[in-house]
């Protein structure tokens, strides 16, 4: 027995201590355990809209949100209508950030500006499908305030990027040309 339960997952170990210890509260101390479950059960019922929505927004993000739609938005000419664009596109696509560098590097070698990446990579922090959630954590003022600065900042942040690789290019190429 201590062999298999040696052998388990370090998050099922984790599950299983957890429910020996409320086991253990439930038996030595009702009261307790009667009022953990309650707000447990409470905590639940509140969020299980949230997360509702949540999986929905995934599930039509995924279908939205395609490799070829990114490519497009990313490949066009570079201006205002363009960035905003990245921007929007960025904030819709799901799945881990690190699935993504290898595509943002490629698209780079195709010679796409470090300024759009770091938009992407900056917008990417806006979760469309879990602003339920954090609104019901916080409140829709703080998510709102949080969202535009992350946007703002966004923006600002690649703006600044295409400035300095602009300058630190012209010195490069000055410094080559002397």
């Amino acid at each position: 027995m201590l062999k298999k339960i040696k052998n388990l997952p370090g998050a099922v170990k984790f599950l299983i201590v957890v429910l020996i210890l409320f086991c253990g509260i439930g038996i030595f101390a009702q009261d307790i355990f009667i009022e953990n479950i309650q707000k447990s059960f409470m905590l639940f019922k509140s969020l299980v809209p949230s997360l509702l929505l949540v999986f929905l927004f995934i599930y039509i993000f995924n279908l939205i949100i395609t490799d070829k739609f990114v490519k497009k938005h990313l490949h066009k000419n570079v201006g205002i209508i363009h960035y905003i664009a990245v921007a929007v596109v960025a904030i819709l696509s799901t799945g881990p950030i690190y699935m993504w560098y290898a595509y943002l590097s490629n698209v780079k070698k195709e010679g796409v500006n470090d300024g759009l990446i770091a938009l992407f990579l900056y917008n990417r922090a806006i979760k469309l499908p879990l602003l339920p959630l954090m609104i019901s954590y916080f409140s829709l003022k703080t998510t709102i305030i949080i969202t535009l600065l992350t946007l703002i900042f966004s923006f600002l942040n690649a703006i600044l990027i295409n400035l300095f690789n602009k300058q630190y290019n012209h010195e490069n190429s000055n410094r080559i040309n002397n």
